[in-house]
């Protein structure tokens, strides 16, 4: 029995969007299969990745120097000695797990449609994606 990919297969349930005229003075819409949360996380997760890291540096250079010895304390007048670039890194890698977490939580969004009117200047190409027309001027320049 072949493996099969449950991505691959999920990507050929989804049916291809397609350009809707909605009347003949307005112009086409394009109407799209989308996650809006999943896919906002998820590439949050994924570009947060930046700030995270200059977190950890930030967290490490700062153990180093002694300063967060207020951490392993937990008393208040310890907890004030800790710099605010340390309280700034360890926020930044709290939001990094909210956000993990959360992509994580609407892995099974499912699948919402989406329209939106078409820009001017494009033209839908077969696999639902739009391109720029480009005008015969613009090819004798």
């Amino acid at each position: 029995m072949p493996a099969t990919n449950p991505d691959a297969a999920e990507a050929q349930a989804v049916p291809q969007p397609a350009v809707k005229p909605k009347a003949s003075h307005e112009p086409p819409v394009i109407t799209r299969l989308c996650r809006p949360r999943r896919t906002r996380y998820r590439m949050l997760s994924i570009l947060w990745i930046f700030p995270s890291s200059g977190a950890v540096v930030i967290l490490a250079l700062e153990a180093r120097a002694g300063a967060l010895r207020g951490w392993r304390d937990l008393s208040l007048s310890a907890l004030s000695n800790v710099p605010v670039q340390a309280w700034a890194a360890l926020f930044l890698l709290l939001l990094h797990a909210l956000f993990l977490y959360l992509a994580y939580y609407y892995r099974a969004e499912p699948w919402h449609e989406v329209s939106f009117p078409e820009p001017q200047g494009a033209v839908a190409a077969t696999d639902g994606d739009t391109i720029p027309r480009r005008d015969a001027d613009e090819f004798e320049k």
